[in-house]
C-alpha cells in the first residue's frame, strides 16, 4: 500500500485477484459436476423463488457489482479514459457470467442446502485448501486497493498546494496510509463479531449507493447546480 501511489501502478494485484476468482469458479464447477454424476446422487429439495432470501440476495448482488469507490481511480489510470464505459460494461458482463456459473452449478447439486460461502458445501479436499489459501491472499492484496482510493481522496483534500515537492507528498501519503492501516487493523482485532458487521453494513451501504443515491443525486444536481 505504501509502495504504490495509484491503482494503475499495481497491476499484479488485479491480475492475482482475477486469477483467484477464475480458479475458484473452475473448482466449484468441476466439483459440482463430479458430485452430480455420482451414482448415489439425488436431486436436493429447492425452491425456484423465495421471498425470505430476497433482501440478502439483492444486497449481495449489489455488493458483488459495487466498485464505486474504485471506478474513478480505474478511469483515471486508463490510457484511454473515454473507453471506460465500454470496459465497465464488459467487466459487469464477465462478473455476471461468473456468478451465474457458480449459482447454477451449486444450486443444481445442493439446492436449498447450499451454504455461504459455497465452498463450505463441499467435502474437504486439497483443491478446497488451495482455494481458501488463494482467497485469503486475494483479500489481503485487494484491501490496499480500497485503502489507496480513500487515502488519495483524503490526500487531495488536505493538500495545501499543487507545488509541494515529491518528498513532502510521499511523507504525507506514507503517514496517512499508515494511520489508516493502524485504525483498520485495530478495529478488526478489537471489535467482536466484526465479520457479521462487515457483511451487514457492506450490503446495506452497497444497496444505498446502487439504488438510493442514484435517484437522489440527479435531483440534487438539478436543484443545486
Amino acid at each position: 500500500m505504501l509502495a504504490f501511489k495509484e491503482l494503475h501502478e499495481s497491476p499484479s494485484l488485479s491480475f492475482f485477484g482475477t486469477f483467484t476468482t477464475v480458479f475458484v469458479i473452475i473448482i466449484v464447477t468441476v466439483l459440482s459436476i463430479i458430485k452430480f454424476f455420482e451414482k448415489d446422487f439425488v436431486l436436493p429439495p429447492s425452491n425456484l423463488f423465495s421471498l425470505k432470501g430476497f433482501p440478502i440476495s439483492l444486497s449481495s448482488i449489489c455488493f458483488a457489482f459495487d466498485g464505486n469507490l474504485l471506478w474513478p481511480e480505474v478511469e483515471e489510470g486508463m490510457s484511454d479514459p473515454k473507453s471506460f464505459e465500454r470496459v465497465l460494461t464488459l467487466s459487469n458482463g464477465v462478473v455476471t457470467l461468473f456468478y451465474v456459473t457458480v449459482a447454477l452449478a451449486a444450486y443444481l447439486v445442493f439446492g436449498d442446502n447450499v451454504l455461504s460461502p459455497v465452498l463450505l458445501s463441499f467435502e474437504p479436499s486439497f483443491f478446497l485448501d488451495v482455494s481458501y489459501m488463494l482467497i485469503t491472499l486475494h483479500v489481503l492484496l485487494t484491501t490496499p486497493m480500497l485503502f489507496m482510493s480513500v487515502s488519495n481522496e483524503i490526500e487531495k483534500d488536505i493538500s495545501t498546494s499543487d507545488s509541494e515537492n515529491s518528498e513532502s507528498r510521499f511523507f504525507t501519503r506514507s503517514v496517512l496510509r499508515g494511520v489508516i492501516i493502524i485504525i483498520a487493523s485495530t478495529t478488526v482485532v478489537s471489535l467482536p463479531n466484526f465479520e457479521i458487521l462487515v457483511s451487514f453494513f457492506g450490503s446495506m451501504i452497497s444497496s444505498i449507493i446502487s439504488f438510493v443515491s442514484t435517484l437522489i443525486f440527479p435531483f440534487y444536481i438539478l436543484l443545486y447546480p
